[in-house]
């Protein structure tokens, strides 16, 4: 069971046991408790199974050093155990090491502000800004010297654009955050780029309701494909 810290995950898992699993054969363990100072976790999971114990939960299990061999040796050991784990990110489970993000995701909308939706404008937010901001912040301790984060901006971040203002304003902020990010990443040695480019063939016109005739800068403007 995967999920970020706070989505409720050890609150599914009590649950869970409470309507399906409350019995004596079930138990319930955080794999960061401190009886595995001096435990291992394999050594519980056999105790508890001599003593006829069939369902095994362990919440929280990035938290345990050596998790991952010891829950294989769990499951090949013993295989008649149910054994069910959570863990709040994928990232602490498998710890990679990125070497390239590439930030692609994006949309802009065409139109006037005044006669715009506020849902799709706060969308287009979410993912140009919001998105783009977490998964680098995410990724970040898991890229070393050499790795690569590229970021598609556009020739909008330059200057503010009439009728894509929240666009251009997305992409302003993208260039700003690419600059300083790659300043603070420098001692890291780790490179930060942002993408630049004009008018494409692409979706993105379709989505933001761009047609021929509709905006004089894209019909004006030369297209990189």
């Amino acid at each position: 069971i995967l999920g970020s810290r706070g989505t409720g995950k050890t609150t599914m898992i009590l649950q869970h046991i409470r309507l399906y699993d409350n019995t004596p054969e079930t138990l319930y363990v955080m794999a960061d408790d401190f009886y595995f100072t001096t435990h291992r976790l394999v050594d519980l999971a056999r105790k508890f199974m001599l003593q006829g114990g069939k369902h095994l939960y362990i919440d929280e299990i990035h938290k345990y050093h050596g998790w991952s061999m010891e829950i294989k040796n769990i499951y090949d050991m013993m295989p008649d155990l149910k054994v069910v784990y959570s863990g709040s990110s994928i990232l602490d489970l498998e710890k990679p090491n990125i070497r390239f993000l590439f930030n692609n995701a994006g949309f802009g909308i065409h139109g006037d502000l005044d006669q715009a939706d506020y849902v799709a404008q706060g969308k287009m937010v979410d993912l140009n800004v919001r998105a783009l901001t977490e998964i680098t912040t995410i990724a970040l301790p898991y890229m070393t010297k050499g790795a690569c984060i590229i970021n598609t901006c556009s020739i909008a971040s330059f200057v503010p654009n009439p009728r894509m203002t929240v666009y251009s304003a997305t992409k302003a902020y993208v260039m700003s955050f690419t600059k300083s990010l790659r300043f603070e990443l420098k001692k890291k040695k780790i490179n930060v780029t942002a993408i630049c480019p004009g008018p494409m063939t692409t979706e993105f016109l379709e989505v933001a309701g761009i047609d021929k005739g509709v905006s004089k800068a894209f019909d004006t403007l030369p297209y990189c494909n």
